[in-house]
């Protein structure tokens, strides 16, 4: 894992976000204590240090690269991942939502498939396990009762992914039996950083929940040669959804809105896509992406 940079964007959004990131982190330290990945975390707060509590940096493992940014407005998830890509020295790319948690050999399987050129682009996983509150407080209860011991944690990972129904969680999501349109990007994917380059990076013109990781998706699944859906389960811990997530006249619709306008400029009358053209948008993105500065905080 000496050669990945793991990279998760975050903003404080409540209490159960920053748990989750937390326990994450602390999880990621426990399981990679020889071959250990560059992991970064680019916290993206719309307050000034003036007017935030004490930064979450604080309680971070002390092998994480943490950068506090401060950027007003709207999270902006695509920023956050540009920026931390930025920051990344290693030749494979992995992206984690701080709510995914899977066993070791998911990241260690998927970085052997990108670095041994069998794909460009990869998704990490088939199914996840939507679990309960109980679910991921029971998590955290491990991390601290065992003091961050990766065996103890990979097996409650392990036990949730033997039950066709987590004792106190809800079914298993199977990926394959989504919309067709579901993204190959967003939740736990891994790519070669060519593959991120020629497409320019994540779409910075979405701010708020959704939409993002459907144009990031888009771009991969026209501009890299080989993309591919691994056949791993892996655990998506709970928290409460954001707030007017799916309501109208919310960020989120205007997101859609924004990824159908995107998608539509680069297609052809018959439903084809215009690679030129595309090709050209993603040359102009690489040039940009994450330069939109942020003010490091404390």
């Amino acid at each position: 894992m000496r050669d990945v940079s793991i990279i998760m964007a975050f903003r404080a959004a409540n209490e159960y976000r920053t748990a989750n990131l937390l326990n994450n982190l602390k999880y990621l330290a426990g399981i990679f204590t020889h071959e250990r990945p560059e992991i970064i975390v680019v916290d993206q707060d719309n307050h000034r240090a003036s007017d935030r509590p004490k930064p979450v940096v604080d309680a971070v493992p002390h092998t994480i690269h943490y950068y506090h940014l401060h950027h007003p407005g709207l999270f902006n998830k695509s920023w956050a991942l540009n920026v931390g890509v930025r920051k990344s020295t290693r030749a494979i790319l992995m992206f984690i939502d701080v709510d995914m948690v899977a066993p070791p050999n998911v990241y260690q399987h998927s970085a052997a498939m990108i670095r041994e050129g069998a794909v460009q682009a990869l998704h990490m996983y088939r199914k996840f396990i939507n679990t309960s509150q109980a679910d991921a407080d029971g998590f955290k209860s491990v991390l601290d009762q065992v003091n961050g011991d990766p065996n103890a944690a990979e097996a409650w990972i392990d036990h949730l992914q033997s039950c066709a129904v987590p004792a106190t969680g809800e079914y298993a999501v199977d990926r394959t039996r989504l919309d067709p349109h579901s993204p190959l990007f967003g939740g736990m994917t891994a790519l070669t950083r060519e593959a991120f380059d020629r497409v320019g990076g994540c779409e910075e013109s979405f701010a708020g929940w959704g939409g993002e990781d459907n144009a990031m998706s888009f771009k991969l699944q026209h501009m890299v040669n080989t993309a591919s859906l691994n056949t791993n389960h892996v655990v998506h811990l709970w928290h409460p959804p954001a707030e007017g997530a799916l309501l109208r006249g919310t960020p989120h619709e205007t997101n859609w809105r924004t990824y159908r306008n995107f998608t539509r400029q680069f297609m052809n009358a018959n439903g084809t896509v215009q690679l030129e053209k595309l090709e050209a948008h993603c040359q102009q993105q690489a040039l940009n992406y994450g330069n939109r500065k942020g003010q490091a905080l404390g």
